[in-house]
């Protein structure tokens, strides 16, 4: 069998196209293969695509079926041919760090939370590419810098991506490991609170709460004093006292910790995520406390807050 793809790979006819033998390099390392729209974020330093494309589908090294309700038709290469290029050692090194660092592009191009108005279309764009963003990015350390920036920003991308549609344990966990090699407490604070609230998509409050805690309490470390990781502090709070309403029965360690949430997110400059955090407030003060003058008090303000808000957006 290897003799026959390398008949294929190594003749004349693929060889005298530089950019067929990049071409099939590129799709070897996709194992779910991409569509011709996306393939020009993976492929991006194949100067003439469409020739590439023939050449390797004259060749047989290329498959190119339609995909059900979808114009554009995937493009892949058979697995055995994939296994012999990576088995073979057909792929350089330069090509790895390159697909990689596409695959963090994509990934953080398409990023965004659930409440974000381009969450529909961004999360479908994502879960077109789900199976080769998890093999390229969750792949062998030795093929890429795990400790850089932007890989660890796709990490916490994908992992609320997946949390946000299909909560996964061992993308979000992989991601806390990742985030913890680095030593860097802004991604494990991050990492901790994506995986914390994936267990509670799933079901489990009681393992949620004990992550969200030690998230919270990583974004007050005094290096994360900027805006931007009170702001990410105090959603994370949000996300705590949520999980905790499931998880304690102690009503009274509720409402104090939704007091404490509350009392940081008034501080920031964030009107929405102040104004969700009272409503939150309000919702313990009357479900956890019974105190419905307190709770609606609280909800009074953040109806105000909240109309303010969409008003200047």
């Amino acid at each position: 069998m290897n003799r026959s793809i390398s008949l294929s790979v190594d003749s004349e006819f693929v060889k005298q196209d530089p950019d067929a033998l990049l071409l099939l390099a590129i799709l070897s390392l996709l194992p779910a293969g991409t569509t011709k729209q996306n393939l020009y974020w993976w492929a991006m330093t194949v100067k003439m695509i469409p020739s590439a494309i023939a050449i390797l589908s004259d060749a047989g090294l290329l498959v190119e079926n339609k995909r059900e309700n979808s114009a554009s038709p995937v493009l892949f290469v058979i697995p055995v041919v994939q296994s012999f290029m990576q088995q073979q050692h057909r792929i350089a090194e330069g090509i790895m760090r390159q697909i990689h660092s596409s695959c963090c592009e994509y990934v953080l191009a398409h990023a965004c939370r659930f409440d974000d108005p381009m969450f529909h279309k961004n999360s479908k764009a994502l879960a077109v590419e789900d199976t080769n963003i998890q093999s390229i990015l969750f792949s062998s350390p030795s093929q890429h810098n795990v400790s850089s920036d932007k890989t660890m920003e796709a990490f916490i991308a994908f992992g609320w991506y997946r949390c946000d549609t299909k909560p996964n344990l061992e993308i979000a966990s992989h991601a806390v490991m990742a985030a913890k090699a680095t030593g860097v407490v802004k991604y494990i604070a991050s990492t901790k609170w994506c995986l914390g609230q994936t267990y509670a998509n799933l079901g489990d409050h009681h393992s949620s709460y004990g992550h969200l805690q030690e998230a919270y309490q990583l974004f007050d470390v005094r290096p994360l004093s900027e805006v931007e990781s009170q702001r990410l502090g105090g959603q994370c709070g949000i996300d705590l006292v949520g999980t905790a309403r499931m998880a304690l029965r102690d009503c009274r360690k509720v409402v104090s910790l939704a007091q404490d949430v509350e009392k940081k997110c008034a501080a920031l400059s964030d009107s929405v995520t102040h104004g969700r955090c009272l409503a939150l407030l309000g919702a313990v003060h009357w479900q956890q406390a019974q105190q419905p003058h307190e709770a609606l008090r609280c909800l009074d303000q953040a109806q105000i807050m909240l109309k303010a808000a969409k008003k200047n957006l």
